[in-house]
């Protein structure tokens, strides 16, 4: 079975599954739980290298995206810290 060509519309989809999986990644950790985010980092690997391959229009059409995924990233990073703190300072027992 061949590969469908990567066209702007499918590499949207894609965009938007990932945000919904960090959505849902950022609320896991504000509930005090780590949600397996292990093959994140290929998927998000996979959309660059084929944006890579989009021509400059298509590309700029999925800027918002790209940011809005760069956003959630960033943000995961930060409730990811917040959680970490927390456990240290309950390790810790309160004194940091």
């Amino acid at each position: 079975m061949a590969i469908p060509p990567i066209t702007a519309d499918s590499l949207e989809k894609r965009l938007k599954d990932q945000i919904a999986f960090l959505d849902e990644a950022i609320r896991s950790v504000r509930e005090g739980t780590l949600k397996d985010i292990s093959v994140m980092d290929l998927q998000i690997e996979s959309i660059c290298r084929d944006l890579d391959s989009l021509d400059a229009e298509d590309s700029r059409r999925l800027e918002t995206s790209l940011a809005e995924v760069i956003g959630k990233l960033e943000d995961l990073a930060k409730e990811i810290r917040i959680f970490q703190d927390t456990l240290e300072s309950g390790e810790n027992g309160g004194n940091a």
